[in-house]
């Protein structure tokens, strides 16, 4: 059984990826405490796992999905002023997963567990996480859109990286459907 001082060196990152994931310090915040309240009042909660890490992880997932539904009118998609991709765009299991990966550093195994499912189904996830933001990019940035529209048009091949297990990157390509631009 998981006891809180194993999961204690988790939580300032995990208040990270709170933020991160909600869009909002603030809001952040007020999930990651929420859920740290019902573990203290009911350890049992804590999901088995194949680490503390993960399990923290996938209990705030839970956590943050129920949040979800209890809250379906909240648009957190505030939009960048700086022309960035908006991770808040994206819907909220991609952007879970684009974060546990990107942000967290959790390995696709690692990742697929905190979210229940899949390795292929989590790969899925990721892959169209990517491909969105690249959609994104394109219709932010006009000479972007332009590179991106041409090479697309002529070899309809997008190409991005993937971490590893062992800590490497892997590259990957994918062959959109449709190419959006501005």
């Amino acid at each position: 059984m998981t006891s809180s001082s194993e999961i204690a060196p988790y939580l300032p990152s995990l208040r990270r990826y709170s933020t991160a994931v909600a869009g909002s310090q603030m809001i952040g915040d007020a999930w990651w405490l929420a859920m740290l309240e019902e573990l203290v009042a009911d350890f049992s909660i804590f999901p088995s796992a194949s680490s503390p890490r993960t399990g923290l992880y996938a209990l705030y997932s839970r956590f943050y999905a129920s949040a979800l539904d209890r809250v379906p009118t909240w648009n957190l998609a505030g939009g960048s002023q700086s022309g960035d991709t908006d991770v808040m765009l994206l819907s909220p299991v991609r952007r879970q997963a684009l974060l546990l990966v990107a942000a967290e550093g959790f390995d696709m195994v690692e990742a697929a567990e905190t979210l229940r499912v899949s390795e292929e189904e989590f790969e899925e996830i990721l892959t169209s996480a990517y491909a969105d933001v690249v959609i994104q990019r394109t219709s932010h940035e006009g000479e972007i859109s332009m590179c991106t529209l041409a090479n697309a048009t002529t070899s309809r091949r997008l190409t991005y990286f993937l971490p590893t297990p062992n800590g490497g990157v892997e590259k990957r390509e994918y062959t959109p459907d449709v190419v959006v631009s501005a």
